[in-house]
């Protein structure tokens, strides 16, 4: 099994209270936020993602949109129009058929 994606395991505290294995516990602790917020890869069986946007219109660079279906991801120097839906009427057309 790769061992590369799991949070490291607290060690147990001692029987005493010992200055050295707080200062090394908070140290590790904060490695491992750290680790957290950096971009890397991930690991998962299941995905769901819920009210993604439908374009790309106003997201950074990596974000997620669904695309009619297709899950797509926005980059940079691409323009994204935003979705726009109208319709009109001027006039009658007769139509006939002989």
């Amino acid at each position: 099994m790769n061992n590369d994606y799991l949070v490291p395991q607290v060690p147990a505290a001692p029987d005493e209270y010992d200055p050295r294995w707080i200062e090394r516990t908070i140290r590790d602790l904060v490695r491992v936020l750290e680790e957290m917020r950096e971009t890397g890869p991930m690991r998962a069986s299941t995905l769901f993602v819920s009210s993604l946007p439908k374009n790309g219109n106003q997201l950074r660079a990596g974000q997620v949109y669904n695309d009619a279906g297709t899950l797509k991801i926005a980059s940079t120097n691409t323009g994204y129009a935003p979705t726009l839906v109208g319709t009109s009427a001027l006039g009658t057309v007769t139509v006939v058929t002989t």
